[in-house]
C-alpha cells in the first residue's frame, strides 16, 4: 500500500541539527498521516521524528503544534493542539508506533475537512498538507512482454475521493513509457493511463494531481516522502527458453538455479538442486508459481520476476518432461490485469476509514 492514512502531511525539508558532530549532517522530519474523525485527530508520526543517537532517542523539537489554515490565497491560521515533546519521544514511540491521538471540540471535524492541515516549531513548519494525492491502484504492476494494460489512479482530497476535473500528470523515471501524459478526472475522482509493456524493463512512474506540476524525470529529484508512484516491471518473453527441451539441466539452468540463489530458506523443505525432490514436490510447485494466485498469501514472492518462457519450461518439465514438447506449448501467462489482484482502491478507502 501507498499510504497509512486519510491525509498527507509533507515534509517542508527543513534542516534538524542531530549532532555536534560536524561530519555528521542535519536531518529533516519525514512526511507524516493525519486522520480527523468526529472527536479526534489521529497523527501517524512513526516515520516522521528523526533520531538524535544510535539509541533511537527522538529529537527534541520542543512543543510542537498542529494547525489548520484555509486554503490560498486565504492566510489564517487555527491552532488545533499542541503537542508536547512527551507526545513523540522514544517511550512514546515504542509505547504507540508513533501514534499521536488528539481530542478536538464537537463540530472541528467538519471544519477542518475544508482546511489544510500542517506541524510547526517555534524554529520552523516541518509538515504541510498535500490536499491533493494521486494514488495508483497497483503498487507494483507486472506484465509479460507484449500484453495491453492500463493503470487507474484515484485522486483524493484531504483523505476523500475527489470528483470531476482534476488534472493528472503521469511522469517516467525510465525510458519505456510517455512522460508528462494528462488526464483528467471523472466524477469519481479516479483517471487511467495505458502502458506499454515492449521490452523488458523496470519503470518507475510518478503520480501528481494539480496543474503545472514540477515533473520528477530523473531519479534525483524523486522524493518518495512526498511523491506517489508506482512501478511497472515489464518480464522479458525468453521465448527461446520456452522452446528448450524440458530436461533437468535446462530447467535447473534457466529456471530453478534463480529461486535457488534468490530464496537459500527453500533449502529448508525443498532442494531446488534436487531433481527427486523438485519432482516429487511438482504439485506444489505449480500452486506457487501459478500466475493465477499472484496476489495470494500462498505464491511464491520471488516467482513474480518468472517470465512467461521460464514458466513454461518448467511446467513441462514438471509434466513429465520429453513427454510434451515445450515448443507446441503457448507459454503460461500470468493473469491479466485486474483479474485475481487485490482490490487496491478498496483497500485504500478502508485504511482512510470511511
Amino acid at each position: 500500500m501507498h499510504e497509512p492514512g486519510d491525509r498527507a502531511l509533507l515534509t517542508t525539508g527543513v534542516p534538524i541539527s542531530v549532532s555536534t558532530n560536524p561530519n555528521i549532517g542535519p536531518a529533516v522530519c519525514g512526511s507524516a498521516w493525519a486522520r480527523v474523525g468526529d472527536d479526534r485527530v489521529t497523527l501517524d508520526l512513526s516515520n516522521c521524528i528523526p533520531a538524535a543517537n544510535r539509541a533511537s532517542d527522538k529529537v527534541d523539537l520542543g512543543e510542537l503544534t498542529l494547525v489548520a489554515a484555509d486554503p490560498p490565497p486565504a492566510v489564517a491560521i487555527m491552532e488545533v493542539a499542541k503537542i508536547s515533546y512527551g507526545q513523540y519521544d522514544r517511550a512514546a514511540y515504542e509505547a504507540t508506533p508513533g501514534i499521536v491521538d488528539i481530542r478536538i471540540d464537537p463540530g472541528m471535524a467538519k471544519q477542518l475537512a475544508g482546511m489544510n492541515l500542517g506541524l510547526t516549531g517555534s524554529a520552523a513548519k516541518y509538515l504541510e498538507e498535500a490536499p491533493l494525492r494521486a494514488v495508483p491502484d497497483t503498487p507494483n504492476l507486472y506484465l509479460d512482454e507484449g500484453a495491453q494494460a492500463s493503470t487507474t489512479v484515484q485522486v483524493y482530497s484531504r483523505g476523500v475521493p475527489a470528483g470531476a476535473g482534476i488534472t493528472v500528470t503521469m511522469s517516467e523515471l525510465g525510458a519505456t513509457q510517455p512522460t508528462a501524459v494528462k488526464q483528467t478526472t471523472g466524477l469519481n475522482g479516479q483517471v487511467s493511463f495505458q502502458l506499454m509493456a515492449t521490452v523488458g524493463s523496470v519503470t518507475g512512474l510518478v503520480f501528481q494531481p494539480g496543474d503545472d506540476p514540477v515533473l520528477p524525470v530523473t531519479n534525483a529529484a524523486f522524493d518518495t516522502q512526498t511523491n506517489t508512484y508506482m512501478y511497472l516491471r515489464v518480464l522479458p518473453a525468453d521465448s527461446h527458453v520456452a522452446v528448450l527441451p524440458p530436461t533437468w539441466d535446462n530447467v535447473h539452468n534457466y529456471v530453478l538455479s534463480n529461486w535457488e540463489a534468490m530464496a537459500p530458506c527453500m533449502d529448508n523443505w525443498l532442494l531446488l538442486g534436487d531433481e527427486q525432490q523438485v519432482m516429487a514436490y511438482g504439485a506444489v510447485i505449480r500452486k506457487l508459481t501459478d500466475p493465477a494466485n499472484f496476489e495470494d498469501f500462498r505464491f511464491m514472492l520471488v516467482t513474480r520476476d518468472m517470465s512467461a518462457g521460464q514458466r513454461t519450461l518448467l511446467y513441462n518439465f514438471l509434466d513429465g518432461g520429453g513427454a510434451t514438447l515445450a515448443a507446441n506449448v503457448a507459454p503460461a501467462a500470468r493473469a491479466p490485469v485486474g483479474k485475481a489482484r487485490r482490490d487496491f482502491h478498496r483497500l485504500s478507502r478502508a485504511m482512510r476509514g470511511t
